[in-house]
């Protein structure tokens, strides 16, 4: 040691060192927050992006199905109304009635070449 130095008590030297030791646990601490917030930010952003995907695939078989009995035939679309359903379905329905089964849209002059066969919207 030196002639220079100063010695400093525990307490002197807790004084200089405690505020710096606060202050570097803030440091630490608030970027491990912000480390902490980007990856939760990150995990939801996936989980949700694959929550919409899947959601999107959902509504691609609900498209692809007939909405009176569920089956996935192919379909075909009233001029009028442009409801969708399966051609079984549609024969089965106009015996008993003249309407579109959805929206009870008359179909008294809607003949078998009006109809328009539905192709689905996948390629």
């Amino acid at each position: 040691m030196s002639t220079h130095e100063r010695k400093a008590s525990i307490r002197e030297f807790h004084a200089v060192i405690y505020p710096s030791l606060l202050q570097l646990e803030r440091g630490v601490t608030d970027t491990e927050d912000r480390r902490q917030k980007t990856t939760c930010m990150e995990r939801y952003k996936r989980r949700e992006e694959e929550e919409h995907r899947q959601f999107a695939d959902i509504e691609f078989e609900k498209e692809d199905e007939c909405g009176i009995c569920m089956e996935m035939n192919s379909k075909i679309v009233l001029p009028n109304c442009s409801h969708v359903m399966c051609l079984k379905c549609y024969r089965e329905w106009w015996t008993r009635s003249q309407s579109c089964p959805f929206c009870r849209n008359n179909l008294k002059r809607v003949n078998s070449g009006d109809l328009w066969i539905f192709m689905g919207s996948r390629t």
